[in-house]
């Protein structure tokens, strides 16, 4: 026998499979189809719903209604352990590099001079006794960083006319310029003469007018200057030895036309020298450099 049967409304009229079939000993019982599966819906993207009907005789005698979520598995993109590595092998790197940056930053002392570089030596007005250094203060050795400059170089002047003008008269600011750059800076001679110009510290006929115009010119770039005329060559030697650069001044009593320059250290025999001058002296013996020497000396450093 045939039966319709009907679920709510989403269950459309359906006709039962097979028929029931009676024994011959009147028994009454009739087979039992197995559940039927109404429908499988999918409410969202992680639930599934699947209504189950149980039909007995032909009739609905029951409905299950079952719900499950899929279990969802992440996966992970096939580059993305090759990027890990990479990123572990730049980590390594990196640190390979600091490390041998410290090593032979230590090795080089430069730690040592960062540290050092924030203080410098103060030295007194004109005593004699300021002006010895204090190993653990000085910042680098200024007096084996001059450059020598030749005042006869065009290229340290800004035009041909400042080069007729200057060149033979400006030995004061040619060997300012090379102590200012023996502590980092970047000047030529034009720059430095420039302003000793300006302030009406030298002239082209006489050169530097006055010791103290060292002092002036070298306070518009940033520099202190220490300076006296009565200072003895022991003195100068030892203040260069210990690593800066002393501007000394040979008059023109005692040197044809007078000439300003540099000295770098020395010892009981010699004096060590950078000469701005066309003799580019290097080294004079104490006897000569005393003949020409009359105890000008000034110390310039970095305020």
């Amino acid at each position: 026998m045939l039966r319709k049967l009907a679920y709510s409304q989403s269950i459309q009229p359906t006709r039962l499979p097979g028929q029931l079939k009676a024994s011959t000993s009147r028994r009454t019982s009739a087979l039992v189809p197995p559940p039927l599966v109404i429908s499988t819906a999918t409410r969202s993207a992680n639930t599934q719903v699947t209504r189950v009907l149980h039909v007995q005789d032909g009739r609905a005698i029951s409905v299950n209604v079952s719900m499950a979520t899929p279990t969802s598995q992440a996966t992970v993109p096939a580059d993305w352990y090759k990027r890990l590595r990479m990123l572990v092998s730049l980590g390594f790197l990196l640190m390979l590099l600091v490390t041998l940056f410290v090593q032979s930053g230590l090795a080089d002392g430069a730690w040592q001079n960062i540290s050092q570089g924030l203080s410098y030596l103060r030295y007194g007005q004109l005593g004699v006794s300021d002006i010895h250094m204090d190993s653990h203060l000085v910042s680098i050795n200024a007096s084996q960083t001059v450059v020598r400059i030749s005042q006869l170089d065009r290229a340290q002047y800004n035009s041909t006319d400042e080069y007729n003008t200057w060149a033979y008269s400006a030995c004061s600011a040619a060997a300012m310029t090379e102590v200012f750059d023996a502590y980092g800076r970047h000047f030529r001679i034009t720059d430095v003469l420039t302003v000793e110009a300006r302030i009406g510290a030298i002239t082209p006929q006489l050169g530097l007018l006055d010791p103290s115009g060292i002092q002036a010119t070298a306070a518009q770039f940033g520099f202190k200057t220490t300076w006296s005329n009565s200072w003895d060559l022991d003195t100068i030697i030892t203040i260069a030895n210990g690593g800066k650069p002393v501007i000394v001044s040979f008059p023109p009593d005692r040197y044809d036309g007078g000439h300003l320059l540099v000295v770098l250290g020395g010892n009981s025999s010699v004096v060590y020298l950078a000469d701005t001058s066309l003799w580019n002296r290097h080294v004079l013996s104490r006897g000569q450099f005393l003949n020409w020497w009359e105890g000008f000396g000034a110390v310039v450093t970095p305020t």
